[in-house]
């Protein structure tokens, strides 16, 4: 009788550990309502597509947002990239809310199609005011490593234009150029052993020694 109860016990273990293996192996679910603002990027204007995707739902989860990205401009590439090359083109304040929205996700949609994108992006650089050439600089830090993306980021990176305005609060000298592309690189690329962020309160001889610091590294 024991036996018999072990062997019983021994074989529903057998199909439960199956069964949960098998469970594992499966892909994940899909989650009906994510699929369902997926679906409504399909056919949706590329106005409509940009401005669905500034939805907290993208916003705070990257890899939907990419999907999302995806879905709405995979076949039209082009006027994506476009519609979002003219947001980073725009001014944008620290305190304004919609534009950071703004920005992020056309960051995020020329930082998905560099094929696209690259040429235009460093076509900002060279021709725009300090402001859209820290904008542009920042998204171009982000597109996969080539000789061309390198020397454009080791040039920025002695660019000491002002780029953001001196605020009433604000404590020293505001960020540079090359100030706010150092704080992107060392975020994007997590690079160890260096000033984390570059302020206004650090002062120019500060500021310049890291920047130097980062170029080292590159």
């Amino acid at each position: 009788m024991i036996n018999k109860t072990r062997a019983a016990a021994l074989s529903l273990g057998l199909i439960l550990t199956f069964f949960l293996t098998g469970v594992d192996a499966r892909e994940p679910m899909p989650n009906p309502a994510k699929e369902a603002k997926l679906q409504q990027l399909n056919n949706a204007s590329v106005e409509s597509a940009f401005s669905q995707l500034k939805a907290v739902d993208f916003l705070y989860d990257e890899e939907f947002l990419d999907e999302g990205i995806d879905r709405a401009f995979m076949s039209k590439k082009d006027e994506g990239v476009r519609f979002a090359l003219r947001q980073i083109q725009s001014s944008r304040s620290p305190k304004d809310t919609t534009k950071a929205k703004d920005f992020y996700v056309a960051k995020r949609i020329l930082q998905r199609f560099p094929d696209k994108s690259q040429r235009y992006l460093i076509e900002a650089y060279q021709a725009e005011s300090p402001e859209i050439r820290k904008n542009a600089i920042c998204v171009i830090s982000g597109l996969p490593m080539n000789a061309t993306i390198k020397r454009l980021l080791l040039r920025a990176l002695d660019d000491k234009s002002f780029c953001e305005e001196r605020l009433p609060d604000s404590v020293g000298d505001p960020l540079r150029v090359c100030d706010a592309l150092y704080n992107e690189i060392v975020s994007q690329y997590g690079i160890p052993n260096v000033l984390r962020t570059i302020g206004t309160v650090h002062k120019m001889d500060v500021r310049d020694y890291h920047i130097g610091k980062l170029k080292a590294l590159l």
